[in-house]
């Protein structure tokens, strides 16, 4: 033992020159550090000694139950798309617009087929709409026989669309100025008119049969691409479709029950071949097709008018086919619709031959913005 202890003085000490034991330096640093830690030990004890007192003053909480276990909600249900009474979707986003490719290895054109082929079916009603009134039906009567939410027709001053290749060859829309453009049958029966001041209009050909027919050409989102952004139109319609109205030959008469308002107008002739490109515009929240404005010429070159009335009628089926559709004729809107023209009175072929403007200062017999005003809402 005493060995061992003289080892570790020996260890630790040394002599200097004057033969005196000195403490090495590695020696005095350790008993330096340690002299340090004893405060520090001290404080560790006195901190623990106070968390241990507020522990101890804790009261225990009551004993925890065993954890049940939460029943998972059930998803939640995917929202039903919203359909029409035929089951058809009603939602626009539900579409799809497939291009038109005439002929094979070709561009498509800026036209385009919706998607699923049943959508044609509410543009349908609004066309037969149309049709009816220039079969001698009244607008409040059109609207209650089809069970519309209201005549499919609003004015625009001014509407922005596209034909086949018009962004193809322009670069951008068409913008077309509405005035003076509206329907006669509109412009004397506005929806605040009385019914019973409503004119009967018939335009028919010469064989007797409706004198317009009508096919689809094609619909297009109202906005394009143009260096790498989206370009919107401004048109109040997520999808606008385009057909092509075929005017032939024949006579316009028009009457006003209870009066002895009449009018006919012989519309005969190779120069009264001439064809309207009109324009319907879907309403989401009618969830109806609405006409919201036309484009044409007053009348056309001899040639024009020749290929109208050697083609016209081929071109109509050409132009359906491309969406399954057949030519929106007589035939079709009695089948489709169930409804007929309405007879012509007997003797319009003595009524006076005037001029439509003339009968459209007596109907409504308000000022024509006025009646603009009302179909723009």
């Amino acid at each position: 033992m005493r060995r061992l202890i003289r080892q570790l003085i020996e260890d630790m000490t040394y002599r200097d020159l004057s033969g005196r034991r000195r403490l090495r330096r590695y020696v005095i640093a350790a008993g330096l550090l340690f002299l340090a830690m004893i405060p520090m030990a001290f404080w560790a004890l006195h901190e623990r000694s106070r968390v241990m007192a507020v522990v101890h003053a804790t009261p225990a909480p009551p004993a925890t139950p065993w954890p049940t276990r939460t029943p998972t909600p059930p998803p939640a249900p995917t929202p039903t798309p919203v359909v029409d009474e035929a089951g058809c979707p009603a939602d626009p986003k539900e579409w799809t617009l497939e291009p038109i490719v005439i002929p094979p290895e070709t561009k498509p054109l800026d036209l385009f087929r919706i998607r699923p082929d049943c959508v044609y079916r509410g543009l349908a009603k609004s066309v037969a709409a149309i049709m009816l009134t220039e079969a001698g039906w009244k607008i409040p009567e059109v609207v209650e026989a089809l069970r519309l939410p209201r005549f499919p027709l609003r004015y625009h001053l001014v509407i922005t669309v596209t034909f086949e290749y018009t962004l193809r060859m322009k670069g951008e829309p068409l913008v077309v100025n509405q005035a003076g453009r509206m329907r006669a049958s509109a412009i004397m029966c506005p929806p605040s008119a009385d019914p019973a001041r409503c004119p009967r209009v018939w335009y028919f050909a010469e064989d007797g049969s409706m004198a317009s027919l009508r096919a689809l050409k094609g619909c297009f989102y109202p906005r394009h691409l143009s260096a790498g952004r989206v370009v919107d139109w401004g048109m109040p319609y997520p999808v606008i479709c385009v057909v092509r109205e075929l005017q032939r030959p024949g006579h316009l008469v028009g009457m006003v029950e209870g009066t002895e308002d009449r009018f006919h107008r012989a519309l005969l002739g190779e120069d009264q071949w001439n064809y309207v490109e009109e324009f319907y515009g879907y309403d989401p929240a009618l969830r109806e097709w609405l006409l919201i404005g036309t484009f044409g010429y007053s009348s056309l070159p001899p040639e024009a008018r020749e290929i109208l009335r050697t083609e016209g009628q081929q071109e109509l089926k050409s132009l359906g086919a491309r969406h399954g559709l057949p030519v929106w004729d007589q035939a079709w809107l009695e089948a489709f619709a169930g409804l007929k023209p309405k007879p012509l009175p007997r003797g319009w072929e003595s009524w006076p031959d005037l001029q439509v403007g003339e009968f459209l200062a007596k109907y409504p017999g308000r000022p024509l913005d006025e009646v603009a005003m009302e179909w723009s809402r």
